[in-house]
């Protein structure tokens, strides 16, 4: 227990030293949500999904995360990644835009889901463009609206996939 006492005190100490500003991003995608997906791959009605990033923003608003994205599909499917970007404040500081690029893992069952499906990979590599524009409510809580285009290696025939998730960024060091 002490040694894991001692890692967390440490990477605190240097993240600290490193990121001006450090928050937790929560999202949901609504329209996987509500009405789910149409494409003839992975067609469901809306499920329960979920988005968490760790970001960390430094000195001279370069923007870093790491990413977790899961949805409650009849398949397993989760999204690791990792996002690099940069912050600009615009209307009074209120306003915030993030372009980023990702980079990241889908880790999915295998098994086709109709007779259209050849999958067979269950770990498959993607890179991706994010958008997002932040309403800062106050120095804690922000609202953000944010779309993505990602390489759509997991389906067949699509060469990119178009989403969007609602945030709440929740910042818990903030040195400015």
């Amino acid at each position: 227990m002490k040694t894991k006492t001692v890692v967390v005190v440490i990477l605190l100490i240097v993240t600290t030293n490193v990121f001006s500003q450090l928050s937790i991003d929560i999202g949901i995608d609504p329209k996987i949500a509500v009405l789910g997906t149409d494409n003839k791959y992975t067609l469901h009605d809306g499920v329960f999904n979920f988005k968490l990033k760790i970001e960390g923003i430094d000195r001279d608003n370069r923007y870093f995360a790491f990413g977790w994205e899961y949805a409650n599909l009849s398949q397993y499917f989760i999204s690791i990644n990792a996002n690099y970007g940069h912050k600009y404040e615009l209307l009074f500081k209120k306003l915030i835009f993030i372009p980023q690029l990702e980079i990241g893992q889908i880790i999915r069952d295998r098994v086709p889901v109709n007779e259209l499906d050849k999958r067979t990979d269950d770990k498959l590599w993607y890179a991706g463009v994010n958008l997002p524009i932040r309403w800062k409510i106050n120095n804690t809580f922000s609202l953000e609206a944010e779309g993505n285009i990602d390489l759509a290696v997991d389906l067949p025939n699509r060469k990119f996939r178009y989403g969007g998730t609602i945030n709440l960024i929740i910042v818990f060091y903030n040195l400015k």
